[in-house]
């Protein structure tokens, strides 16, 4: 199955405003199964598809990122995603999925 299926534009155009910084050159969406699961924000750049999950919480469980593991399937072995939150370090949540401060998600 084709991971592009399902994304959908989160803004017809690249950010322009000047604190953009690496986005200005992305295109932005977010990705929505036929059931209930989301990636929050998927940036696609220079060929290369970057996923990421927002969630509040400092104490992040692998089921905060069944979404993002769903999406991650559909692109095979390499693909890799981000769950940024509250944590102090980085650390790895279930395999291809890390979770990282906030700060580091960018």
């Amino acid at each position: 199955m084709d991971p592009r299926r399902g994304l959908k534009s989160c803004c017809p155009e690249a950010p322009s405003h000047p604190g953009a910084g690496a986005l200005r050159d992305a295109n932005l969406y977010y990705w929505q199964s036929n059931t209930i699961a989301e990636v929050d924000l998927v940036i696609e750049r220079g060929g290369r598809l970057y996923d990421v999950e927002v969630k509040a919480t400092a104490t992040p469980t692998p089921g905060h990122a069944e979404g993002l593991a769903r999406w991650l399937a559909l692109g095979g072995p390499g693909a890799r995603g981000v769950l940024a939150c509250r944590v102090e370090e980085p650390h790895t949540l279930r395999p291809g999925i890390r979770a990282v401060p906030w700060n580091l998600a960018w």
